[in-house]
């Protein structure tokens, strides 16, 4: 399955397979923010895109990761929920169902940060649902060309 498309991302949640290709747009707007996140992370972690997090059936392909460096820097995949500290999420209009639903309830369930950040939006709208937070809270962000910088994301 994950071989049909090597332009897209595979994800298998609650027994569903799914093929997902980001617009430019949307990758635009991950590599900005995972760009301005690396600047603003605890030491001893680091930043990066698109690696598969596997629980149990389940197994997903975040737009952003951050993680343990150990587990950064190695030829470690997929990597285990319990080796996340935050997992961000860019919307689309594909995927911003199971981004806000399955996703965060994987989050959830693991005791991960997520955060989801809107595509487009000259506000740089970032919506951050701490682990164990009874409610997300949503950020609107000052932004140069509607992307955040590592000063506004450290506010958050």
């Amino acid at each position: 399955m994950e071989d049909a498309d090597p332009g897209s991302r595979a994800e298998h949640i609650g027994g569903v397979f799914t093929l997902n290709r980001p617009s430019p747009i949307h990758q635009a707007t991950a590599l900005e923010h995972a760009v301005a996140l690396r600047d603003v992370v605890p030491g001893g972690y680091r930043v990066i895109a698109e690696v598969r997090v596997n629980a149990d059936d389940t197994w997903i392909t975040p737009d952003i990761l951050v993680v343990p460096e150990s587990i950064a820097l190695s030829e470690t995949s997929p990597v285990r929920p319990d080796d996340v500290l935050l997992m961000c999420e860019v919307l689309s209009p594909s995927t911003e169902t199971k981004d806000r639903t399955e996703k965060r309830a994987f989050a959830e369930r693991h005791g991960i940060d997520y955060w989801l950040v809107a595509t487009g939006d000259p506000w740089g709208t970032i919506e951050t649902m701490p682990y164990g937070a009874a409610r997300s809270r949503t950020w609107h962000c000052p932004v140069n060309r509607g992307l955040a910088s590592s000063a506004t994301i450290a506010e958050l």
